[in-house]
């Protein structure tokens, strides 16, 4: 696989990516502008000098997709890994070539990215307002947590929280959870199946949000719903989230 071959390919590709939810809100030209620039740039040998190169994650997630999806790609054998954590790599330089399972959560921040050629299994995923996880397949976790970047094709998980101004919560094809939560967040998926969804600002509610916010506080287990005067962790609404995380991480429902 060399970038003449890549090349092809993203032409290949380009109506499918311009058709992409996580890249449609202006952001296609720009990525692809910039695709082109990096793979005509490229050696054809060193994956990761390819990936440490580019300006973003959704330029990353791009290109992840189309290595990913390219004729010749040949994965790796499944990576396993008791838990994942910057490691003080570039930002886009840690690239897995295929499928990853981590017996534990997987956390990044640090302005780290974690960037997957193929599935990630987990119990946990999570990256802070300065980090990305980029997955080319499909997330599969108890509990996906974006403030910065979690992009994916597709995510399996019973929680699903987008917080924080920074990054998008990005899924090109199906999300799929028991429960989905996103406050002042970039959020984009090409379909949602959920138990319940919660997709608004806390700063300025509107009365269906208002509404919303009281039948979440309804549907949680009411363990995790913070009564007058107390004081929570990742509030939304009277919901205490990251009591919620906890919950769901060790095993539990996020709905009652």
């Amino acid at each position: 696989m060399d970038a003449g071959h890549l090349l092809a390919h993203l032409n290949a590709l380009e109506p499918d990516l311009r058709a992409d939810c996580v890249f449609r809100a202006g952001y296609a030209d720009e990525v692809l502008g910039e695709l082109r620039d990096r793979l005509a740039a490229w050696d054809g040998e060193d994956l990761p000098a390819l990936f440490s190169a580019v300006s973003d994650g959704m330029v990353a997630y791009a290109l992840a997709r189309v290595v990913h999806s390219a004729p010749g790609f040949a994965p790796a054998a499944p990576s396993r890994a008791g838990s994942v954590e910057p490691t003080g790599a570039e930002e886009f330089e840690r690239v897995i070539a295929g499928d990853l399972h981590v017996g534990g959560d997987v956390g990044m921040y640090n302005g780290e990215a974690l960037i997957v050629l193929g599935d990630l299994h987990a119990n946990a995923v999570s990256a802070d307002e300065t980090a990305h996880v980029i997955v080319a397949g499909t997330v599969t976790a108890r509990s996906v947590w974006s403030e910065g970047n979690v992009l994916a094709n597709d995510i399996n998980a019973e929680l699903v929280y987008g917080s924080y101004e920074a990054g998008t919560l990005g899924v090109s094809g199906t999300l799929r959870a028991r429960l989905v939560v996103n406050n002042r967040h970039g959020f984009a998926a090409g379909s949602v199946e959920a138990g319940f969804v919660f997709d608004g600002d806390t700063g300025f509610l509107s009365p269906q949000d208002e509404q919303r916010l009281d039948e979440l506080a309804v549907r949680v287990p009411q363990s995790v719903v913070v009564r007058d005067g107390e004081k929570g962790d990742q509030l939304v609404g009277r919901v205490d989230m990251g009591k919620l995380i906890r919950h769901v991480d060790a095993g539990g429902s996020p709905l009652a």
